[in-house]
């Protein structure tokens, strides 16, 4: 009930007991004998008008203080509604930054991981070339020993084994940098000579150059060959011109390093049968790179096809196999 039906209902009550009260001095002026009746009638009314007018202002109070509870349950409801959102979004936050840590850390470990991993590799190979080196009596600088070069590792057993058997003959499919170390090791023993076969004739010409350079030029000879068609069996291949292998026999230290993979699959195979089979009694065949798929098929098959060889693996970087005569 609002405020202004109260005050009419208190009006209304007002005007009774006047009326009542109007009776009451009306019935003393003329004496009558109902004077006592009339003033409990107008106690009455009076009484009632106030209970009924105090009960209307708590039916106020309590409808009024109803609403209140009802905000109130509204605000608590969205106070609770805004309270699990957030917490929602607290977890989400959460998460997210839980995956992130995670990936930041699988990541840093994978990172740390492969540097580790360069480190054990690269330390090996610094530490051949550093042996190389002080071995050989370079009088220029070298090219890098990376990518498309032999390593150190390969470069420096090869070296070696050189140093120690003391080859006539070392013949190489491919030209660069371990050509002109061959030849500073010939020209150390005094033994032999250095042939290599190159394919392409700009690289043809800077290794000629790189062998003046050092000094060398007199115990190598780099020779034009470039990539013919050759069939063995059903299979056919691009390899060196065969004009320019004609000579090439007793080779004690075969270096097999090309031609290059984009020349055609199993693209060094044909060094097998061409030239692995004209190795002198104690003469060995070197295959680089025998870690990559094609040099792998090639290695096996030479050692399945060409009967007498025995093969051993080197832990060199890019993986090498050293074949000789079983009776060698």
């Amino acid at each position: 009930m609002s405020l202004r039906t109260l005050r009419i209902v208190a009006l209304i009550l007002g005007a009774a007991v006047t009326a009542a009260s109007a009776g009451i001095i009306a019935l003393g002026a003329t004496g009558s004998g109902a004077l006592p009746q009339a003033l409990t009638l107008i106690g009455i009314v009076a009484m009632s008008g106030a209970i009924a007018l105090a009960a209307l202002s708590l039916a106020h109070l309590l409808r009024a203080n109803r609403r209140v509870m009802q905000t109130l349950d509204r605000l608590a409801q969205d106070r609770q509604r805004d309270h699990a959102q957030l917490l929602d979004q607290v977890d989400q936050v959460r998460t997210a930054l839980t995956e992130q840590s995670q990936a930041i850390h699988r990541g840093l470990t994978w990172q740390l991981n492969r540097i580790n991993g360069e480190q054990k590799r690269l330390y090996p190979e610094l530490e051949a070339l550093i042996d190389l080196r002080a071995s050989l009596p370079l009088r220029a600088p070298l090219p890098p020993l990376r990518g498309w070069a032999a390593s150190p590792d390969v470069l420096k057993w090869m070296t070696t084994w050189m140093r120690d058997h003391q080859p006539r003959l070392v013949t190489e499919c491919g030209s660069g940098t371990s050509t002109v170390l061959f030849g500073y090791l010939a020209q150390q023993t005094g033994v032999g000579r250095v042939v290599a076969l190159e394919h392409d004739q700009r690289y043809a010409k800077q290794t000629r150059e790189l062998a003046v350079r050092h000094g060398v030029a007199e115990w190598v000879e780099v020779r034009d060959a470039r990539l013919q068609p050759w069939q063995h069996g059903d299979e056919t291949w691009d390899w060196y011109d065969l004009t320019a292998t004609e000579d090439l026999d007793e080779i004690g230290l075969l270096f097999v390093d090309g031609p290059p993979v984009s020349s055609g699959k199993l693209a060094r195979y044909p060094a097998g049968p061409l030239l692995v089979t004209r190795l002198a009694r104690d003469g060995i065949a070197v295959l680089d790179d025998a870690r990559r798929t094609d040099e792998t098929r090639v290695s096996d098959r030479w050692l399945k096809e060409i009967a007498g060889l025995d093969r051993e693996r080197l832990p060199t970087d890019k993986g090498t196999d050293v074949f000789r005569h079983l009776l060698g």
